[in-house]
């Protein structure tokens, strides 16, 4: 089967379409999902097939690319941020998303926008921007709750006063969260149910990814990391051989890229911004579930980018001129 640029239509955009043709009249399922919604019913106004959607996706995805750029070249130079727009761009574990009905694209390139923000705008149009973005899915809640933990030290001179508005804020976030996203399904089970059933990751057809439980807490802890691990790792069983040999070589150079990059960059500015974004999406992960198609890991690992950019411009020029030199000395005799 050959290779199409079509706008893919899966189950989840199913939904979402639906929700856009019956706003404001949303089911509560749909409700966390009211950003997105409004979005597709905009354009999907002018043209039914997706198509508007994939170009306004593609170029929301190509801003990104342009805060990532800006923000990489800020900590190193234009080498390594070609890398980083490359990564972003080229990397099918997250390009694939741009052609789908689905709220990946925009949430990726709003953890990129995020630092750019963090790094150059830390203002009221930055918690703004991080509100409207957590309308976009459930989890998207995590970015204005990383926005108020950057922005209040800028304002707060105080430690101790800044400490106690970002506890309060993330408590005031996450009642929000828990009062209008998980509470809109009360049917579903809940996430101490589910924790208790060892769930790592939800049923799609006939694979279901599950441990044992046990009324220890360090069985918790277990679900907890292997939830995380598997996004992680970002191999699946149901992938095809060759598939998940590109995800193991690929993976393995974008971490060990990126803990160099982040070991370069440490304390700066990006090091911190990366720091503030990541840790309460991979929370969020731990404390959930992971994800049959391994997504979930790019909410946080696409602000890992600019660390793999740094850390491979530094290391890759070392063979390269080991091979200059080579052909250097052959050249003089």
């Amino acid at each position: 089967m050959g290779y199409s640029s079509s706008p893919i239509v899966a189950s989840d955009s199913v939904a979402y379409i639906e929700g856009a043709k019956e706003f404001p009249n949303l089911l509560n399922k749909r409700v966390p999902y009211t950003g997105l919604i409004l979005y597709l019913k905009a354009l999907l106004y002018f043209e039914s097939n997706g198509w508007i959607v994939l170009l306004f996706n593609s170029l929301i995805v190509l801003v990104a690319a342009e805060a990532l750029w800006q923000v990489t070249k800020n900590s190193s130079d234009y080498i390594a941020s070609w890398i980083a727009v490359c990564i972003w761009l080229l990397n099918p574990l997250t390009s694939q998303w741009t052609r789908f009905l689905m709220g990946e694209p925009l949430f990726f390139s709003a953890v990129i926008g995020w630092i750019w923000f963090a790094i150059y705008k830390p203002t009221w149009l930055f918690l703004f921007l991080s509100s409207l973005v957590s309308s976009l899915r459930p989890n998207a809640f995590t970015l204005l709750g990383s926005a108020l933990t950057w922005w209040i030290p800028s304002k707060i001179n105080s430690i101790r006063t800044s400490f106690i508005l970002i506890i309060s804020s993330w408590a005031t976030v996450f009642i929000i969260f828990w009062a209008f996203i998980l509470r809109s399904s009360p049917d579903a089970e809940s996430l101490l149910d589910v924790a208790k059933n060892g769930l790592i990751m939800p049923s799609n057809g006939e694979f279901k990814v599950s441990i044992e439980m046990s009324d220890s807490i360090f069985s918790y802890l277990k679900l907890f990391l292997t939830r995380i691990g598997w996004e992680l790792v970002q191999l699946r069983p149901w992938y095809s051989a060759k598939l998940n040999s590109f995800i193991a070589i690929f993976m393995t150079f974008f971490y060990i890229f990126a803990l160099r990059g982040a070991w370069i960059v440490r304390f700066s500015k990006l090091f911190w911004a990366v720091i503030v974004v990541s840790i309460p999406s991979i929370v969020l992960i731990g404390c959930t579930w992971a994800i049959y198609e391994a997504r979930f890991g790019w909410w946080f690992l696409v602000a890992w980018i600019p660390f793999v950019a740094i850390g491979s411009r530094h290391l890759l020029p070392y063979p390269m001129r080991y091979l200059q030199n080579q052909i250097d000395r052959l050249m003089t005799y």
